[in-house]
């Protein structure tokens, strides 16, 4: 019997994945679940506060967005939200998902595997495709960002829950786990950076990747969809300026000299591209 296919965007933290992912969701026959993670409403009460944590509990995105469960059930999983995401509760959201004739979409949480717990207890694997590959066909696709550009947005909107990742020893921290993400990545990459030149390009690429059917109205349906984590009211994507962000030169000192730093670039496919584009250091 063939397994049922699920698409799996795999993105770490200020990747602009979220601006991405919600041209997916917006398409008519994708379900698409937000970071998700099987640890996720727990973990997250370091960047939110009860019951804001249950946004991040996959029957919760099912129930609220989608209508999956009957009010009883309903019930049942508001009592249980705070709870993590088991591997039973994913599945059964999954089946769901295809038994009303919609195409799943796991945008799971790296964040939480590769990046969380600092210079120990990241598992350092991609702990929900690992729950789920035995069960379905899995299509999976990543979305990354310059790794200076990554690290900067980073540390300027979450460094103050993060001080392990300051400095020079804090930056090598940050390109060790940017490095073991893309180790454990399979299938299509696309970078942030070719979105912004050409996001219809890239977005026709992640369906394909995923295996999602794809929908040709769904730039004008994305404008007004609010069922995504991170950003619900897409005000990333409204407050984009193609303009230069600039930032201290004394940055500049945490990549030079670092083997490091050039070796991920070139991983990554950012090779020749020593400094981000659309940033100016003065």
């Amino acid at each position: 019997m063939s397994k049922q296919s699920v698409g799996m965007i795999h993105a770490l933290a200020r990747s602009g994945a979220t601006i991405i992912c919600r041209q997916i969701a917006a398409m008519e026959q994708v379900a698409l679940f937000s970071e998700i993670h099987g640890d996720g409403p727990n973990l997250s009460l370091k960047y939110t506060h009860a019951p804001l944590n249950f946004n991040f509990n996959i029957q919760m995105q099912a129930g609220l967005w989608f209508q999956f469960y009957s009010p009883e059930e309903s019930h049942a999983i508001v009592a249980t939200a705070q709870g993590p995401n088991t591997p039973d509760n994913i599945i059964d959201v999954l089946n769901r998902a295809h038994d009303r004739g919609l195409y799943p979409v796991i945008r799971d949480w790296p964040h939480m595997d590769f990046f969380y717990f600092g210079a120990e207890g990241n598992s350092q694997e991609f702990s929900v495709y690992n729950t789920l590959k035995h069960q379905f066909d899995l299509h999976r696709a990543a979305i990354i960002r310059h790794p200076f550009a990554s690290y900067i947005s980073f540390m300027r909107n979450m460094g103050q829950m993060h001080p392990e990742y300051e400095g020079p020893g804090g930056f090598t921290l940050y390109l060790q786990n940017y490095q073991a993400f893309l180790d454990g990545l399979t299938g299509e990459i696309l970078q942030y950076e070719a979105y912004r030149q050409n996001p219809i390009a890239v977005i026709e690429q992640l369906t394909d990747a995923i295996k999602a059917p794809f929908d040709p109205g769904y730039a004008e349906k994305a404008l007004r969809y609010t069922h995504m984590t991170g950003d619900e009211q897409g005000t990333g994507a409204k407050q984009y300026s193609p303009a230069d962000k600039v930032m201290q030169k004394k940055l500049l000192d945490l990549i030079e000299g670092n083997a490091l730093y050039d070796q991920l670039l070139d991983k990554a496919g950012y090779a020749g591209q020593h400094l981000p584009p659309g940033y100016r250091f003065t």
